[in-house]
């Protein structure tokens, strides 16, 4: 296995999940959790 000196330490990206993905969302309730911990209420 020889591999070119501009092919070494390229990594293809493998993604293989069960899941489906991760979507981004707003999450209210965490927010007003965390202001009233680090407000230390």
């Amino acid at each position: 296995m020889s591999s070119t000196p501009s092919e070494r330490g390229l990594l293809e990206p493998v993604y293989r999940t069960v899941t489906p993905g991760y979507g981004s969302h707003e999450d209210t309730s965490m927010d007003v959790i965390g202001w009233i911990v680090s407000w230390g209420c």
